[in-house]
């Protein structure tokens, strides 16, 4: 089913990027001279292993240090960001990563050095970041393996569209680390070969590589326009795509109708692998015909999670300058005629249509033109966005409707979700085993055997209410798949690859739904902390969809537990939410924004100083035992929770 482009455009005022090579510009530059970035180096840094094509920022180790080396690289960044209140009540940051500070994890369990704790989990990382680079409370973060930063781009947008937001800032980064590069030299797809991205040859690899990048979207301002943008998950397999190309071209096919009669290039995700690459050169081709194609993987490395906003930064660049890099490291014949193996003059293109891919079938895809433009008649006004919006004037000059690109300055006051279903299991204290005997029934015994119980009791709240390929699914977990994660970091130096794609988040879900080969259009995996609840709310009720599946859990973990990493109970819930009520409907949700402070304590589960938040925890409580809220749920955001 081809995506909706209800409310993805935006226009692109500032973007940037860090690569092994340099900032955007100075990168871009090395591309098209050819040169590579990647270099050998052991998979396990210090502690040596196998020589693997790795891409580091020059001078940074890829042990991890306390507090994490790779800050110092980012600060230069940060400072070429514009604008000086982000994380404010109007200036939303989307924080994405597939990484965050993982190999701080790693570095801890391998030296016991409590202080790399600080920096281990998602919420952990992203709090103490935001804190380091003077960021306000407004951020929402997501983590889906390498379309995540795709994730932050769609969702601000949608924002902006919905009044939530004057202008947002998407953040991305992924530094490499031990962890990671031992995971995927488990799965022997990054070995001592360099990548060849979209080259016929007998044997795939990729190569990893450090990165990071930034993009702030507004309604009116900036010479570039995203014109829509587009999501598709296959749940098929955790590594393998549909054989046929189906997922390629569903995520692809949302898109067709902006791209009618433009002229654009392709930047795709190519990575080096030879499946996923035969199969996306070969939708691309089918989709867009003769249409030149390139990836900078085999240069740059995959930079996983920030990889693309990374490639958004360098496209534009490629623009503004009218030169595109060729795909180095790669050479004829390739996957398909298209494949562009050396730089080209773009100045008489339009268009450029960027696409990155993911572990469970996942796909993402944007088209990015120079500004102005004019508006696609696909994107709907603020009024026709999903879910009821009380709006109020805004108190700043309007946009002129003629202006290319603008959306509407409307101003968030309240929304509405009415719960349709719900599901909870709360297995609390039980033990992994005790939950797969428990549920042994709901799921094919095979399966079951290799799921973890965050993704037994996951699925059995959310199978039951059906999802479906038009659903809008959003999971919520601050801690995610625990228990793979600490057998995965004891599993070094001889990583476990099975270990290795279910700690990655948001392997949960896809445990569940692989195993019933059910599609999703749109799957937004949000993680963080004291603002989790809100932000998980506010996603789902963005979502262009008849109805969202909320689905949120924890599971106990054992030594991240000892270490207050982890969560001390398992729990798992399932909402099925929509934007009106019906005569079944079970209680309503209404998010509405405020200037009121707090007045009360913090919750004991929240682990935060911030008295304006709602945990996870809590809010599973209030669900199972149906009980009603009305709190000061994240800075300016007031939730009450109330039942039929």
């Amino acid at each position: 089913m081809a995506a909706s482009l209800a409310n993805t455009s935006a226009r692109l005022a500032a973007t940037g990027c860090l690569t092994a090579l340099g900032d955007a510009r100075a990168t871009h530059v090395a591309l098209l001279s050819g040169q590579r970035a990647l270099q050998p180096a052991p998979v396990l840094g210090t502690s040596g292993g196998d020589l693997v094509p790795l891409a580091l920022c020059p001078g940074r180790p890829l042990d991890e240090s306390a507090p994490p080396n790779w800050l110092a690289f980012l600060r230069p960044l940060v400072a070429t960001i514009p604008g000086n209140n982000w994380g404010g009540p109007r200036h939303p940051v989307f924080v994405t990563s597939s990484n965050f500070g993982v190999g701080s994890l790693y570095a801890f369990r391998r030296t016991g050095d409590p202080a790399h704790l600080r920096y281990g989990t998602p919420s952990a990382c992203v709090d103490w970041l935001r804190r380091e680079l003077g960021w306000g409370p407004n951020v929402t973060t997501f983590s889906h393996a390498c379309v995540s930063a795709h994730l932050g781009l769609l969702q601000a947008a949608r924002a902006l569209h919905a009044g939530l937001a004057d202008e947002a800032l998407v953040f991305s980064f992924d530094f490499l680390s031990p962890f990671v590069a031992g995971g995927f030299h488990a799965l022997k797809i990054l070995n001592a070969d360099f990548p060849a991205p979209y080259e016929n040859r007998p044997v795939g690899s990729i190569g990893l590589g450090d990165g990071a990048g930034f993009a702030v979207l507004t309604r009116d301002c900036g010479d570039f326009a995203i014109l829509g943008q587009s999501l598709h998950n296959e749940m098929h397999h955790f590594t393998a795509n549909q054989a046929d190309g189906t997922g390629f071209a569903a995520c692809l096919s949302g898109l067709a109708p902006l791209a009618q009669n433009r002229r654009l290039w392709l930047k795709g995700h190519g990575t080096g692998t030879l499946e996923a690459g035969r199969l996306e050169a070969s939708a691309l081709a089918k989709q867009f015909p003769a249409a030149p194609l390139v990836s900078w993987k085999g240069s740059l490395g995959h930079t996983l999670g920030s990889c693309g906003i990374v490639e958004l930064a360098l496209a534009t660049e490629s623009l503004r300058t009218g030169r595109t890099p060729g795909s180095i490291g790669a050479r004829s014949p390739g996957f398909s005629e298209a494949i562009a193996f050396e730089p080209f003059d773009n100045t008489s293109f339009d268009s450029v249509l960027c696409t990155s891919n993911a572990f469970g079938g996942a796909h993402a895809a944007l088209l990015l033109a120079k500004a102005p433009a004019p508006q696609p008649s696909l994107t709907l006004p603020v009024s026709a966005t999903p879910f009821s919006i009380s709006s109020a004037p805004s108190s700043e000059p309007q946009v002129s409707p003629s202006t290319h690109y603008s959306l509407p300055a409307t101003r968030y006051s309240s929304s509405e979700l009415f719960i349709q279903a719900l599901r909870t299991d709360s297995a609390d204290l039980e033990e992994p085993a005790t939950t797969r005997e428990r549920l042994k029934e709901i799921f094919p015994k095979l399966a079951s055997r290799r799921m973890t119980q965050l993704g037994l009791v996951v699925g059995n709240t959310l199978l039951p209410l059906v999802p479906a390929e038009t659903d809008a699914l959003i999971y919520a977990s601050e801690y995610a798949e625990t228990r793979a994660l600490e057998a995965y970091l004891d599993s070094f130096p001889t990583a476990s690859p099975t270990l290795f794609q279910t700690s990655i988040h948001p392997s949960a879900v896809q445990q569940a739904l692989i195993g019933r080969q059910q599609p999703i259009r749109e799957f937004f995996p949000v993680t963080g902390r004291a603002h989790l609840v809100v932000r998980a709310l506010q996603t789902a009720w963005l979502a262009d969809a008849p109805r969202a599946l909320l689905c949120g859990g924890e599971e106990r973990g054992t030594w991240l537990l000892a270490s207050n990493s982890a969560s001390p109970r398992t729990f798992a819930f399932t909402l099925a939410l929509t934007r009106e009520a019906t005569p079944d409907t079970l209680g309503r949700i209404i998010l509405t924004s405020t200037d009121e402070s707090p007045s009360r304590p913090p919750s004991p589960s929240s682990a935060s100083p911030d008295s304006a938040a709602l945990a996870l925890p809590d809010f599973f409580d209030a669900l199972h035992q149906r009980r009603s809220l009305d709190l000061l749920a994240a800075p300016g955001v007031r939730l009450a929770l109330t039942w039929s």
